[in-house]
């Protein structure tokens, strides 16, 4: 029988020094992926600290203009309760996103009035205001407080369309 002979002059790892690289590689990754979760976790934490100061600055704007802080309950009976958060978007950004109007009363309908019927306040798609309608209704509001490109909010119609 024939023996050959390797040529073993060519530089090659061998599977002791594989191994011991591979076990390196993951410790290091078992060690830097919780790393990595908690920073990603306190900057969601301080994302959402700096959305409720803005939202707590916008109250307070609104209070210094208007005496006090929206109501949260809903004085309206009927299936078209408006209450909550919906009161304290309207009160910080407005009905329609530009300032809210000191003549609201917080209707679903974004009238003077409770039901349909009131007059408009807010400058919405269906509205058939004027341009001086338009430009009145804008003057006399207050705000917005919370300017909706800095609070990472979005729109419900961007949502559906």
């Amino acid at each position: 029988m024939k023996r050959y002979q390797t040529d073993r002059t060519q530089p090659a790892f061998t599977l002791v020094e594989v191994v011991t690289t591979i076990a390196i590689i993951a410790i290091l990754a078992a060690i830097l992926v919780p790393a990595f979760n908690m920073v990603f976790k306190t900057a969601t934490n301080v994302k959402q600290k700096a959305q409720f100061n803005s939202i707590s600055v916008a109250l307070e704007g609104f209070r210094t203009d208007f005496g006090d802080y929206p109501e949260s309950f809903n004085p309206l009976d009927g299936p078209n309760m408006y209450g909550g958060a919906q009161r304290l978007a309207e009160a910080v950004i407005g009905y329609d996103g530009f300032g809210f109007h000191p003549q609201s009363i917080f209707s679903p309908w974004g009238t003077d009035s409770v039901g349909i019927g009131g007059k408009d306040l807010y400058i919405l798609p269906n509205s058939k205001w004027n341009d001086d309608e338009k430009k009145a209704s804008l003057k006399s509001r207050k705000g917005p407080y919370l300017e909706l490109e800095t609070a990472n909010s979005i729109k419900i119609a961007d949502l559906y369309g």
